[in-house]
């Protein structure tokens, strides 16, 4: 993952992160897997 811009970005916007996450849990039912 990108670590460099972790933090700098000022706008309240997701990181990647956070987007990816969301897109996975769109595609994969986590929550009846854990």
């Amino acid at each position: 993952m990108d670590q460099i811009n972790l933090g700098l970005d000022p706008l309240p916007k997701k990181t990647r992160k956070e987007v990816f996450l969301e897109e996975m849990n769109q595609v994969v039912p986590w929550s009846t897997l854990v």
